[in-house]
């Protein structure tokens, strides 16, 4: 079977729609990130007011870490699913795999 751009245009638009989020323990931080992996949101609970500035800073940094995690998980779910009900050429298939992994380096 041979496989044009136009095949791919599915999968496209629904790796295009992939965010991810993640929570600190406790809750005090919750991050959000678009489908290209930038922050979009950021949610404080009341209570950091009581942490010092330097660990809320590394809290913030290590949500925003784990969203962007997040989203690479549910990418290549969407990946795998795909694969599933469509079927991938699995030399393209590898790429977007190697492709997210090197994203987590």
């Amino acid at each position: 079977m041979t496989y044009d751009s136009a095949d791919f245009d599915s999968l496209a638009t629904l790796l295009d729609k992939v965010a991810g989020e993640a929570r600190s323990e406790g809750g005090l931080v919750e991050v959000k990130v678009d489908s290209r992996g930038r922050v979009a949101e950021v949610w404080l609970d009341d209570r950091v007011s009581r942490v010092p500035a330097d660990q809320l800073a590394e809290a913030i940094a290590e949500v925003c870490g784990a969203a962007f995690n997040d989203r690479l998980d549910r990418l290549a779910d969407v990946i795998s699913d795909y694969d599933r009900t469509h079927g991938l050429p699995s030399g393209v298939l590898d790429h977007l795999h190697a492709a997210i992994d090197r994203l987590r380096q």
